[in-house]
């Protein structure tokens, strides 16, 4: 009984240290705060898009750390001796390493896509040969967690792609058309652009504008 009552204490205590640095985590990474009036230029949307990156990792890892540290010292708590149980414990490392080659080659491909920057938290990629496109909502060490654009949540291991596209490496340039019932409706159309310009790095503007059937039809770049 006083094994299994040290044992919960050990397992809440693992909890309450991962929710109290997974919390804190995010205010010491951004301890930077940008004011209401600054605009962000292509610097600042980098620097943001690494603390989310970073955020995501080392929660990531730190489920893993708590988990691991956890385990031990409940079997420490229950094998007192540890000794007599090497050779059973040898027989378990063996079973766990087959059935974790795959874990180990996601951890790898995890790391591989980190230091190299293949993407960040925030980033439009394409990964194949799944054919998933999205925005990056979390990257770990084992899973990259994507978002398309219809909203379904794709949970892609990093040992399985082949192939990564990022579409934000650079400056992206889309061309939108919008199309009018209401002639009157255009000058607000065009007045809601201008509103909105200080949230782009590079303001959207009126490229083209036909009028066919009573409709109108805006070209935004």
């Amino acid at each position: 009984l006083a094994n299994v009552i040290a044992s919960a204490l050990v397992v809440l205590f693992g909890l309450f240290a991962y929710r109290v640095v997974t919390h804190g985590l995010p205010r010491v990474l951004r301890w930077r705060r940008r004011r209401a009036e600054d605009l962000l230029d292509a610097e600042s949307v980098a620097r943001i898009k690494r603390q989310d990156t970073a955020i995501t990792l080392i929660r990531n890892a730190l489920r893993y750390v708590i988990f691991i540290i956890v385990a031990l010292f409940i079997l420490s708590i229950f094998v007192r001796n540890p000794l007599p149980a090497t050779a059973g414990a040898t027989l378990i490392a063996a079973i766990i390493g087959f059935g974790a080659q795959s874990f180990l080659r996601d951890v790898i491909a995890g790391f591989s896509i980190i230091f190299e920057g293949q993407y960040s938290v925030g980033d439009f990629i394409e990964v194949q040969p799944q054919g998933v496109s999205g925005i990056v909502e979390e990257l770990g060490l084992r899973m990259t967690k994507i978002r398309s654009l219809s909203g379904e949540v794709s949970f892609i291991p990093n040992g399985v792609m082949q192939g990564v596209t990022n579409y934000v490496s650079g400056q992206q340039r889309f061309t939108i058309e919008v199309q009018l019932s209401d002639a009157e409706a255009v000058p607000r159309v065009l007045d809601s652009l201008d509103e909105a310009s200080e949230l782009y790095i590079a303001p959207p503007r009126l490229v083209g504008r036909e009028e066919t059937g009573g409709r109108t039809r805006l070209r935004i770049v």
